[in-house]
This record gives C-alpha cells, sequence and structure tokens, in this order.
C-alpha cells in the first residue's frame, strides 16, 4: 500500500522559493477579487445612475435667476460699517437663494453688536 506523503525540500533555497511562490499566488488572488469588485460597482453605479438622472429631469423645475441690486456707490456710504454691513447682507442674499432656503440656514449668525464711531450718529437727539 502506498501512502502520500509531502516531500519537504531539502534546502532552504527551496524553501523560500515555495514561501515566494505562495505569497505571489496570495497577493493575485486578493488584487483579482478587488478588480471584480471594482467592476462590479462600477456596473452598479452606472445602472443606478441613469435610473436617479431620469427621476431627477421629471422632476426638474425652472429656477429663476435672482435679481441682482445694483451695489451702492462708495462714496454714498458715510462709514466703514455700513459698507460691512451691505456687504454681509449681499452674500446672505446670495448664499441663500443658491441654497434655496432661509438666511438663517446659510449660517450667518448676530453675535454681537458694537458701537463705531462718535454717538451722534446712532442718536438723533
Amino acid at each position: 500500500m502506498r501512502t502520500l506523503s509531502y516531500v519537504m525540500p531539502e534546502t532552504f533555497g527551496d524553501r523560500v522559493a515555495d514561501a515566494l511562490t505562495m505569497l505571489i499566488k496570495g497577493m493575485l488572488m486578493v488584487f483579482l477579487v478587488l478588480a471584480i469588485l471594482m467592476i462590479v460597482l462600477m456596473i452598479m453605479e452606472r445602472l443606478f445612475a441613469s435610473k436617479g438622472e431620469k427621476k431627477k429631469e421629471e422632476k426638474a423645475e425652472p429656477v429663476a435667476a435672482p435679481v441682482a441690486a445694483e451695489p451702492a456707490p462708495v462714496a454714498a456710504v458715510a462709514d466703514d460699517g455700513a459698507l460691512v454691513a451691505a456687504i454681509t447682507a449681499a452674500i446672505a442674499v446670495t448664499l441663500a437663494s443658491e441654497q434655496g432656503g432661509a438666511s438663517s440656514a446659510n449660517g450667518f449668525r448676530v453675535v454681537s453688536f458694537k458701537r463705531v464711531g462718535n454717538k451722534s450718529a446712532w442718536n438723533s437727539n
């Protein structure tokens, strides 16, 4: 009766060669599986993206462009505070119209008020 047994390599070089062969085969298997997964995901992306675009095209409504106000001349602005307030308001309106939401949703928030310049401009008395 014949028994099958594994014959050990005789030299250290044979052992290293067997180990490297197994390492390369394992790495090739991993990369092959990753490539197959990538191809499957790309196919799924194309299938589902085309269905999503059709739904978006059906629901899309024409959006009117925001009406741009004429900027105030720099000479007409009395002080820098009013200029900063006007620029901040213009940015807030632009961001709100781009996001399609209210102006509170754009991230601007008044933290504090600070008087700048002479006090006679604030009080008419």
